[in-house]
């Protein structure tokens, strides 16, 4: 997270580098299945002289059909990093530079944090803190209605893609909109 005292440049410099982790779990679900488990087999990391062998994580790959699994959870534990990190972060800017108005009109605000906020809460919608009265929320034709509170999040509310180009707006909006 930007601490309080962190000028416009950190926080952008911070969320570029928050983007990251996510960019190299996306990598890492493009490597074929075999290649990457016998360079997990072969594979030790070692900081501070505290060694972890990757050999197993690379058998909890190989059981049963967990690779898709684990894949999966690890692109979404990504995303809700990058979201919520996103999100924190540049409302935390904004309203220790009082401009906390100038970021709430912007198109992606309420998905964004409902997406937060899903993502934080065992991937469930919850809108307990939440004004009805912002339903139903539309980014990038997809619409989230008050109803949706309590089930699960969908792919199909949160796409990649979406995901994607919501946090490149966020960083743009820094970048243009923010003192």
């Amino acid at each position: 997270m930007v601490s309080a005292d962190k000028t416009k440049r950190e926080l952008e410099n911070y969320l570029n580098n928050t983007r990251i982790p996510l960019m190299i779990s996306l990598v890492y679900t493009e490597i074929p299945k075999e290649r990457l488990l016998e360079s997990l087999h072969k594979s030790t990391l070692t900081i501070n002289n505290d060694k972890v062998d990757f050999s197993t994580l690379a058998d909890s790959l190989s059981k049963d059909n967990q690779y898709e699994t684990i894949i999966k959870h690890m692109t979404n534990l990504a995303i809700k990093n990058a979201v919520t990190d996103y999100f924190e972060s540049i409302m935390k800017y904004c309203e220790q530079t009082k401009q906390f108005s100038v970021l709430k009109n912007q198109q992606w605000y309420n998905y964004a944090k409902l997406i937060r906020n899903g993502l934080s809460h065992d991937y469930q919608w919850d809108f307990s803190r939440q004004k009805k009265s912002i339903f139903p929320v539309t980014y990038k034709q997809i619409i989230i209605i008050y109803d949706l509170h309590g089930t699960l999040l969908k792919e199909n509310q949160m796409p990649l893609s979406v995901i994607w180009g919501m946090l490149e707006e966020m960083e743009s909006f820094v970048k243009t909109n923010l003192n």
